[in-house]
C-alpha cells in the first residue's frame, strides 16, 4: 500500500507480491529516446507482472508514456534497459495480436476477409479461417455485412472489425492502444460492452492503454496508473465489480462510483503535473 492512506483494496506496485506464473513479467523497463537537440526518458524502471487471462487497464495523463510500454510489449520498440519477459505462446498461436487507436482495416478487403487476415498470413486453410472470421463477426454484430467493404460501414462497425480479427487470430495476449477513443460516447459504450462479452468467452490476457477513466474501470481486473513523464507506475487498483459486467448500467452502482474516485485521486496529481510541463513549468 502507498502508506497509510491507501484504501483497502488498494495495491502499491513496489511492495506487490508477485502472482503465479505471470502471462508478462517486466522489471525495472526504461526508455529513453534520443533527440536531436535533447534525451527524453519516457519510461523509468517499471515494474509489473500482468497475469493469465487477466484484463489490466493503462491510465495516465499524455506523455506519460502508456503507448511506448505498449509497443516494447508488442516488439514495436524496444527497451533502453530492464528486462520483459512473455510467456511463450502455445499451440502455433501468435503471441501477440495489436488494436490501435486508428482503425487498421485494409480498404480493398472484405469484411470476412479482414477479420480472417491474421489466420491467412499464418497459413491456415481458406474453410477454416473463414469459418473462425464468420463466428467472430457474429459475435461483433456483423454476420449480415461480411461481403461489406469498410468504406460502406461506420466508424465503431470498422473498429468492430478490428476487434474481430485480433480475436479470431486467437493470440496469448491482445495489447489494445486507445481502440475507442476516436468514437462517440454512445458507440464506446457499445463496443465496450461488446468487447466484454467476447472478452468473457475468451479469457485472453488484454493490456488496455486509456485516457478514459470511466472505460478503464468498466473493463479492467486491475487499473495501472502512471505518472507524468518519465512514466513510472503509481499504484494498482484492482477492480472489484463482479463479472459479468452491464457497462450500461455502472453509473449507478455505487461500488464503480467509488472505484472511479480511486483511481481519480492518483491520477489528478499527475494530471496537473502534466499540465504544469506543458505551460513551461518545472518538470515533475
Amino acid at each position: 500500500m502507498m502508506g497509510s492512506t491507501s484504501a483497502p483494496n488498494e495495491v502499491d506496485a513496489s511492495t506487490a507480491e508477485p502472482m503465479a506464473s505471470p502471462m508478462v513479467e517486466i522489471r525495472g523497463l526504461s526508455k529513453l529516446f534520443q533527440g536531436r537537440r535533447h534525451e527524453v526518458l519516457a519510461l523509468d524502471n517499471v515494474d509489473l507482472d500482468i497475469g493469465r487471462g487477466e484484463f489490466v487497464c493503462v491510465v495516465g495523463p499524455s506523455g506519460c508514456g502508456k503507448t511506448t510500454l505498449l509497443n516494447i510489449l508488442g516488439g514495436l520498440e524496444t527497451a533502453t534497459r530492464g528486462t520483459l519477459r512473455i510467456a511463450p505462446p502455445t499451440g502455433g498461436r501468435p503471441q501477440v495480436s495489436i488494436v490501435f487507436q486508428e482503425q487498421g482495416v485494409f480498404p480493398w478487403m472484405s469484411v470476412l476477409d479482414n477479420a480472417a487476415f491474421g489466420l491467412a498470413a499464418r497459413g491456415v486453410g481458406r474453410a477454416d479461417r473463414q469459418r473462425v472470421a464468420h463466428e467472430m463477426l457474429a459475435k461483433m454484430g456483423l454476420a449480415h455485412f461480411e461481403r461489406a467493404y469498410p468504406r460502406e460501414l461506420s466508424g465503431g462497425m470498422r473498429q468492430r472489425v478490428n476487434l474481430a480479427r485480433a480475436f479470431a487470430n486467437d493470440p496469448e495476449m491482445l495489447l489494445m492502444d486507445e481502440p475507442f477513443a476516436s468514437l462517440d460516447e454512445q458507440t464506446k459504450l457499445l463496443l465496450q460492452e461488446e468487447l466484454l462479452h467476447v472478452w468473457e468467452g475468451t479469457r485472453k490476457t488484454v493490456l488496455f492503454i486509456t485516457h478514459s477513466l470511466e472505460e478503464a474501470v468498466r473493463l479492467a481486473d486491475r487499473v495501472v496508473v502512471m505518472t507524468a513523464r518519465p512514466g513510472r507506475i503509481k499504484a494498482v487498483v484492482p477492480i472489484s465489480l463482479e463479472r459479468p459486467r452491464d457497462v450500461l448500467e455502472m453509473p449507478s452502482n455505487p461500488e464503480y462510483l467509488r472505484l472511479h474516485a480511486q483511481v481519480w485521486e492518483h491520477l489528478r496529481e499527475e494530471v496537473l503535473a502534466a499540465r504544469g510541463e506543458d505551460m513551461g513549468g518545472t518538470p515533475q
